[in-house]
């Protein structure tokens, strides 16, 4: 029986690392849920699974290191970060013990897997793709010398050259996985970023997405794959007696497929639950009857990708430019259903204008959301946007040393200023404050606290926190 270990890095600050992504921000930290996938399947194969979460549990490099020499496993699983995935690797080349085997996963590891595996010497496999099916099947085969019969991985032979072998196909049927193992993890160390109940978790009921905006990451493919409505209940039955009271649901758009939402939210009532949710949700496949059913069976969140205010933009970034019309309503329905509602919005596009950036804030200020986040533009390998700018050379990646470029129609400079400008215009707008007092009040110690991060962002110039776990936690107590 082999025992392998499940590494979620240290790290100086919090991080939440994701197959597709990763976010330094102080005021939310997920599971490691695809680590949780992980270990449910390679103990369904008969093998041992330990999971070391570094950031929740604030471990450090040196107690990592001690604790990897005392379970001594067979293989070491890291998830890396992205910016910073180099960095993770050769941290993690220096923690394992000698006779160990080191794998990672993850949508950069699995586009540049060639480039890493030559340039680390200690890291030996890259699982490629939706990691749980190879990752089962690897379990029982590390000491195996010759693993080209093994779909979706690439490594090294014995002599140390680079083998890549047939990719695997994505799961056909997410019913057959197990649930995520979150017996090793502590719930209470995960929170949301927002004033929810805990214990915190996260679920995943779909994976892949039919929708093609070109700036986007797809978690796990271009095609929309989605458990059944009886297997996700059962999933939350088994979070319901951990004692979970927050879910997140990190489908990319959760109501991609209305007639799911709907038994889903008939399945919710059925087995009284009164745990609550939030999700993802893309603006033109939300009205008020949906939004309703929602809000009675638990849901007190829906975020909603706006990206622009500009129609001419979202047409060149792929998405409805519809959207825009009906963004009004949806919050006023939402906040008469009781559902906090809360707006992504992108700005610094290829080709955005300042004027276009004003348009979103304008389309901010209408639909007046309970919150908003601001992200800057970035292109990202593997994304459409990203195959047009480096053919037109408005872009260009490297992953050794990390390093990317995109040039916009706008300087960084200004588009960060933009940024606060946008937060400014929005935040202390008197509409939004007056129809808030109610909110504010009732999470006081809550929006103090967001206050001061959003003071933070402007000190340090920047809306990526720095935050470390421990600091929260020491304003817990």
């Amino acid at each position: 029986m082999a025992t392998i270990a499940l590494v979620n890095p240290p790290a100086p600050m919090n991080i939440t690392r994701r197959w597709r992504c990763a976010v330094e921000q102080g005021h939310y930290l997920f599971p490691p849920i695809e680590l949780c996938y992980l270990a449910a399947v390679i103990k369904k194969e008969g093998h041992s699974a330990v999971i070391f979460d570094c950031v929740a549990d604030h471990t450090t490099t040196e107690q990592l290191k001690a604790k990897l020499a005392e379970l001594d496993p067979g293989m070491v699983i890291a998830i890396p970060g992205y910016e910073h995935i180099n960095e993770d690797i050769e941290e993690m080349s220096g923690l394992i013990p000698a006779k160990s085997k080191l794998a990672i996963f993850g949508h950069l590891a699995s586009l540049y897997a060639k480039e890493l595996l030559t340039h680390h010497d200690r890291l030996d496999i890259i699982v490629l793709g939706e990691p749980e099916e190879t990752v089962g099947e690897l379990a029982g085969k590390i000491e195996l010398k010759d693993k080209s019969g093994i779909l979706g991985i690439a490594w090294k032979d014995a002599k140390g050259a680079y083998v890549r072998n047939k990719d695997r196909a994505d799961i056909k049927d997410l019913d057959t996985l197990p649930f995520p193992d979150r017996s090793q993890i502590d719930a209470k160390k995960y929170f949301s970023g927002f004033p929810d109940k805990e214990p915190f978790t996260t679920i995943v009921s779909a994976r892949g997405c039919n929708y093609r905006c070109t700036y986007c990451v797809r978690s796990y493919g271009d095609v929309l794959r989605q458990r059944s409505v009886p297997n996700v209940i059962a999933e939350m039955k088994e979070c319901e007696k951990m004692g979970i009271k927050t879910i997140r649901f990190l489908d990319d758009t959760f109501t991609a497929r209305r007639e799911w939402v709907k038994e889903f939210c008939r399945m919710y009532h059925e087995n009284g639950f009164k745990m609550k949710w939030t999700a993802l949700a893309r603006p033109d496949n939300l009205d008020e009857e949906l939004i309703a059913e929602m809000a009675a069976a638990g849901c007190n969140r829906i975020m909603m990708g706006v990206e622009a205010g500009s129609k001419r933009v979202l047409v060149s970034y792929a998405r409805n430019p519809a959207s825009l019309d009906n963004l009004t309503s949806l919050c006023k329905a939402m906040r008469k259903h009781g559902i906090q509602s809360f707006a992504f919005f992108l700005i610094g596009g290829p080709d955005e204008t300042i004027d276009e950036m004003k348009e979103s804030l304008a389309v901010a200020k209408k639909c007046n959301p309970d919150f908003i986040t601001l992200n800057m533009m970035r292109a990202y390998p593997g994304t459409t946007m990203y195959n047009k700018l480096v053919a037109s050379g408005h872009a260009s990646f490297r992953i050794l040393p990390y390093h990317s470029t995109f040039k916009a129609n706008l300087p960084d400079e200004e588009v960060q200023k933009f940024l606060f400008t946008f937060y400014r215009g929005f935040y202390f707008s008197p509409k939004w404050f007056f129809t808030h007092i109610p909110m504010m009040i009732r999470h006081f110690p809550y929006m103090v606290r967001l206050g001061l991060e959003y003071l933070s962002w402007e000190t340090r110039g920047t809306n990526f926190g720095k935050e470390k776990p421990e600091e929260r936690e020491a304003e817990k107590k």
